[in-house]
């Protein structure tokens, strides 16, 4: 059957184990410092959950009817809320960083900033201060791929101001493609 044991592990706290079968099948230890952990009984942050084969997934569900499930990241308004991914090697190769003071959000992979949102809802690739809506800057070729996945599908730009388009760009048949260039004054 299960137990829950309190231990003086050391004279500092008092650690609480929910285990198996014996004291080294634990699933869950409340440690005297207040770290949670699930799975393993040395616990790294406040929650630890650690899965030791197959996938470990964490549920947040709603089964009311028009109900909404959610996952709040609160931090202080002068740092940051994070999302990090890692493996083996590292555990903070990839992530998701909302940063309260630029009031931005920025998407990094193998450890480098590759994108960014900032609060005037202008996008940058490559740059951490875009100037225009979408900025992408590269030391390599910076290109926009547009691919249209059926031939009957157009690839097209076009720019508009205040409703009227200005210029234009795709393919309209398979043979050829062309500019159009509009000009109102």
């Amino acid at each position: 059957g299960s137990e829950m044991c309190i231990r003086d592990s050391d004279s500092s706290y008092y650690t609480a184990y929910l285990t198996g079968y014996d004291e080294n099948n634990v699933h869950m230890v409340v440690r005297g410092d207040g770290k949670v952990g699930i799975g393993t009984s040395a616990p790294a942050q406040l929650l630890h959950v650690k899965g030791t084969s197959g996938n470990v997934y964490a549920r947040i569900e709603a089964t009311a009817t028009n109900q909404a499930a959610g996952l709040y990241l609160i931090g202080h308004s002068g740092d940051e809320s994070r999302l990090f991914f890692g493996d083996e090697g590292g555990d903070t190769q990839g992530k998701v960083v909302y940063s309260h003071s630029a009031e931005a959000m920025y998407f990094a992979t193998n450890n480098t900033e590759v994108m960014r949102l900032d609060t005037n809802g202008r996008l940058g690739i490559g740059t951490n201060n875009p100037a225009a809506n979408l900025h992408i800057d590269s030391s390599a070729d910076a290109r926009l791929i547009l691919d249209r996945n059926a031939s009957s599908n157009d690839a097209k730009v076009r720019f508009y101001s205040a409703g009227t388009l200005m210029w234009g760009t795709g393919l309209v048949a398979v043979s050829y493609t062309h500019l159009r260039a509009h000009e109102t004054g």
